[in-house]
């Protein structure tokens, strides 16, 4: 059983909002239904909007990934991580796949290792 109800929304807000829903081809109600079934099996406000507070910092490690994926595309494969050690970048991204929240990035991110991998299977 579905209950209309009237929410008062910013009208740029619910512009962006609307934008969104049609580029990921969604309908309105239905990112706005499954928030509120999230919301209701969190059983506390206080925690997800704590989560969500802490999900928003994670630009600055998106920044990071950006920079390394921008790297890694040009064919640099090892990353300095002190004066003397350097780390594989390959890894770091396919762990950030679990880790970013922005779907654009995620999709460059795995495009970026697909392709890699299957340059590395045609060379063999």
């Amino acid at each position: 059983m579905k209950k209309q109800i009237g929410i008062w929304v910013d009208a740029a807000v619910w512009q962006e909002y609307r934008r969104l829903c049609s580029s990921e081809k969604m309908r309105a109600a239905e990112p706005r239904e499954k928030f509120l079934q999230f919301i209701s099996r969190s059983e506390s406000l206080i925690l997800l909007l704590n989560w969500m507070e802490t999900a928003g910092k994670a630009e600055g490690f998106e920044a990071y990934m950006r920079v390394l994926l921008q790297r890694y595309r040009k064919g640099k494969l090892w990353m300095d991580v002190t004066d003397e050690d350097e780390a594989p970048i390959e890894p770091m991204l396919l762990e950030a796949l679990k880790l970013v929240v922005n779907c654009k990035l995620r999709q460059e991110i795995e495009k970026a290792l697909s392709k890699t991998s299957k340059k590395k299977q045609s060379e063999n």
